[in-house]
């Protein structure tokens, strides 16, 4: 009887500490469609509300953004859940004799574990027929291989249409890899666009986001699958002027936007030129007292869209407040390269120079001697303000393993406002076949113009070479890099943006690729690498 009672008392323990159970496996299946109302590719449906059901208890998940219909029946369409039934009502009654596509993309969700259903479209027609025609491709940015996410992509079959005030016939969205389908389609000329929907009404509202198009008409009798849409960050707002101020013997020009070139004339001589603090500027310089008090100028300037504007101002040498920034420089580190014994270095200074003091100019070796800097082995872009040194430096000085600098004493530069640059030590870092590596590059093309560049992984260019097919670049550092080409068609010595008023696309730019399809490729220390092939 003891060991009964201890049993009953053992069990009741434990019925009265009951503990939270630890549940099956994690629900990773998505919600099933049952069925729907229109069932998909009905024909002649005439009720104003679809219906979804489930197999399971569902959610909405933004479907405002996620949820495409096209053509759209209006922005202010109702989405609504019961249970596991989704209900949608369009802004708008449906259309007569129209086909309707909708994906659902992730706007509808399970309750506990937010799986999205997958590839959900439903299609239906108001009418007696289903259009099946397809319009597919991808969308990605001109000057890298970024595919955009989430950029809208749009169609129109008016030729007076205009993105900035139309809404498109038809559209959809990128799916992260950038690529794009419109389906449901009946046949017809489609003008195509991808932009930014920043304010969800589909219309481009901002003329500075990035967007692309196709300059031709789409002739859709047949699917078309592979559509390519480069997309490029321009603004295209009209040039203007924005400010002329004159700050004593400097006048500053602004400009609303970048400019890429700019003339300018006057009787008086005695002025110097160049782009500001970036290229939204132009600084003016008087250089010595204009008799009368005031130069009259006159301005053409262009940007990138190719369009210009024509002006005049007046410059004036008054009394000012404006003190002038100190000149000053900034250097990347120089490479000394112990194979051909050349060192290279580039900078940027911030206002035009008038002198250069070589005396002042040389590379230092330790304690052993040192280099000078000679007039011709010095360039400056005055309009960039830009400045590149190339030498070639005494190879007996590196037999020594000896730390080299370039020094600027003081005095070396002198300004147009009569300032002179401070002295400066530019580190300079000896580079080696063994050290670095080689890359050979192959290209096979037609093309007669174009631009080679080698970029590091934030695009930036590191080298680049135009039209030869057969290119080495040397003493690279170990790590990653891209391979671009720009391709010139018009053959006017630049890659042109495109122009959306002109309707003008972007010229072809062309990336390296590896056979896993990826642009970046390592090079390594005392490697050599290729001829990497890029074919056009």
């Amino acid at each position: 009887m003891k060991r009964i009672g201890a049993i009953a008392l053992l069990y009741l323990w434990s019925c009265a500490n009951q503990t939270t159970p630890t549940g099956g496996p994690k629900d990773e299946d998505p919600p099933v469609l049952l069925r729907s109302i229109p069932a998909h590719n009905q024909k002649n449906f005439s009720g104003s509300e679809l219906e979804l059901v489930f197999d399971e208890m569902i959610k909405l998940n933004n479907p405002a953004e996620e949820i495409l219909i096209i053509p759209s029946p209006g922005k202010k369409t109702e989405f609504k859940i019961k249970n596991n039934r989704v209900f949608i009502t369009p802004e708008n009654t449906w259309n007569e004799n129209t086909t309707y596509s909708i994906s659902f993309r992730e706007g509808i969700q399970d309750i506990h574990e937010s799986n999205s259903v997958e590839n959900l479209k439903l299609a239906f027609s108001t009418g007696p027929h289903i259009d099946s025609l397809r319009i597919s491709g991808t969308v990605e940015d001109a000057l890298s291989d970024k595919k955009p996410e989430s950029m809208t992509v749009a169609i129109y079959t008016k030729d007076t249409f205009n993105i900035f005030s139309h809404t498109p016939d038809y559209f959809t969205k990128t799916l992260p890899n950038g690529e794009f389908h419109i389906e449901n389609l009946k046949p017809n000329s489609y003008y195509i666009y991808a932009f930014y929907d920043q304010n969800k009404n589909l219309i481009v509202e901002s003329k500075t986001e990035a967007y692309g198009f196709k300059k031709d008409l789409i002739d859709l009798n047949k699917n078309r699958d592979s559509i390519s849409i480069k997309t490029f960050g321009i603004d295209s707002r009209p040039l203007k002027i924005n400010s002329v101020r004159n700050l004593g013997s400097l006048t500053r020009v602004k400009f609303n936007k970048n400019i890429i070139s700019y003339s300018t004339q006057s009787y008086f001589k005695d002025i110097v030129h160049s782009f500001g603090d970036d290229q939204t500027e132009i600084s003016y310089y008087l250089t010595s007292d204009p008799s009368p008090d005031s130069v009259h100028i006159s301005l053409t300037a262009m940007d990138s869209i190719k369009s210009s504007i024509d002006t005049t101002f007046y410059l004036s040498k008054k009394d000012s407040k404006y003190k002038p920034d100190p000149l000053s420089f900034r250097f990347s580190p120089g490479i000394l390269t112990t194979e051909n014994s050349t060192f290279k270095v580039i900078g940027s200074y911030n206002k035009h120079i008038t002198k250069i003091n070589f005396d002042s100019l040389y590379i230092q070796f330790d304690t052993l001697g040192i280099d000078p800097v000679k007039p011709d082995e010095l360039k400056l872009d005055s309009l960039h303000k830009k400045i590149s040194l190339q030498k070639k430096v005494d190879p007996t000085q590196l037999s020594f393993k000896t730390t080299a600098s370039l020094k600027l004493g003081k005095g070396a530069f002198i300004s147009v406002e009569g300032d002179t640059s401070k002295v400066q030590t530019i580190s300079i870092q000896e580079v080696s076949a063994e050290t670095t590596g080689t890359l050979l590059v192959e290209i096979i093309s037609l093309e007669k113009s174009f631009e080679v560049q080698l970029l590091d992984t934030k695009d930036e260019v590191v080298e680049s070479v135009k039209n030869s097919k057969k290119l080495t670049f040397k003493n690279l550092p170990a790590g990653e890099y891209k391979l671009r080409v720009l391709v010139d068609e018009n053959q006017n010595g630049v890659w042109d943006y495109g122009n959306i008023f002109t309707r003008l696309e972007p010229e072809p730019v062309h990336y390296y690729r590896t056979q896993e399809g990826n642009s970046v490729f390592p090079i390594r220390e005392n490697w050599e690498v290729g001829p990497l092939i890029i074919r056009f």
